[in-house]
């Protein structure tokens, strides 16, 4: 879902004289940031429901790597961030107990994309 700049912009002109100001460009960019982390975790979620076959609301090892081969035959984009997961897995397993709860896939996920922020 991208996000769309002129409701934004529409939404941090506060007092509507058609510019933004330095403190309503601030508000822009928050305003921003909260589309994007209402996306990504709409994103998150939908990918922890397809990951987690069994439904059980838990992720395992092996779903993962269910995932990741699923992936990479199909030759989707995920493959490398599927299987960057299953390195990272046993330090987002909070517990230990070898799944990830919704939280901890979300620990999981921030530790994948690290790298790139």
């Amino acid at each position: 879902v991208a996000v769309d700049s002129r409701e934004i912009f529409a939404k941090a002109d506060v007092d509507g004289d058609g510019g933004l100001s330095v403190a309503e460009c601030h508000f822009a960019a928050l305003l921003f940031v909260d589309l994007e982390k209402r996306h990504a975790t709409s994103a998150l979620h939908q990918a922890f429901e397809a990951v987690d076959k069994n439904s059980d609301r838990r992720v395992s090892k092996d779903e993962i790597a269910k995932a990741a081969h699923d992936s990479r035959l199909a030759g989707l984009p995920e493959t490398e961030l599927l299987q960057s997961g299953m390195q990272h897995f046993d330090t987002a397993d909070a517990d230990g107990d070898g799944h990830l709860d919704e939280f901890e896939t979300r620990d999981l996920v921030e530790l994948v994309l690290e790298p790139f922020f």
